[in-house]
């Protein structure tokens, strides 16, 4: 899930992004979290937003999503550990499974627990293995909140089953923080490219939700 400007933006160049979509926009979050197991958001969304990624308003009796933080270095323990927003619920950290437990295991941590990954050959969690892990702990519906850099390598591995692009009426400045980051390809060769196909839109005041799901034909 997404929240673009008009020119594909999620954040100034400083890294503001609340608010981009209104309140319509983010009330239909809500229920969109409440149909998932889990949420995650990567280490620079943890760091900038400290989202508190949890049912509010009407939803706030339901079960709470899991919240997974990729945070491959634990350089966020601290700030994690001692937001109380996030109290209710609980909450895995995804890190590099070569770091020793000692830099955690003398430590209590509120509701936290801990899922080592390894890393690939450029040195970011391997998303592939991450996903199989968290399928066998259960969580079969996950939804990714993270930013540019998260979205582009989970549709570079083919690990996206679903899109939700809100588009808001705004322009960023142009040195803001893409939603999808120049990673993707380095080759632009239309046959290869994935498919998806729109399921669906809505309109929530000034936004624009698309709704776009992989094409398994291509």
């Amino acid at each position: 899930k997404l929240a673009l400007s008009l020119n594909g933006k999620i954040a100034t160049q400083v890294n503001k992004s609340n608010w981009i979509t209104g309140k319509k926009s983010r009330n239909y979050v809500q229920m969109l979290r409440a149909n998932y197991d889990a949420i995650i958001v990567g280490t620079g969304t943890a760091y900038w937003d400290n989202p508190r990624l949890n049912l509010r308003g009407q939803f706030q009796d339901l079960q709470q999503p899991t919240k997974i933080i990729i945070d491959k270095n634990l350089r966020l323990l601290d700030q994690i550990n001692s937001d109380n927003k996030s109290i209710n619920g609980k909450k895995i950290i995804v890190y590099d499974r070569k770091i020793k437990k000692d830099k955690f295991s003398n430590i209590k941590y509120n509701r936290i627990d801990f899922l080592g990954i390894p890393t690939t050959e450029n040195d970011h969690i391997d998303l592939e293995i991450l996903f199989r892990e968290l399928a066998n702990l259960g969580y079969t519906r996950v939804l990714v909140e993270g930013g540019g850099k998260l979205a582009t390598s989970l549709i570079k591995f083919q690990l996206v089953d679903r899109l939700f692009l809100f588009t808001a009426g705004i322009l960023l400045d142009k040195g803001g923080i893409d939603g999808f980051l120049p990673l993707i390809s380095d080759i632009i060769n239309l046959d290869k490219y994935n498919r998806y196909i729109l399921d669906r839109y809505k309109s929530f005041g000034n936004d624009i939700l698309h709704i776009w799901n992989i094409d398994n034909r291509s």
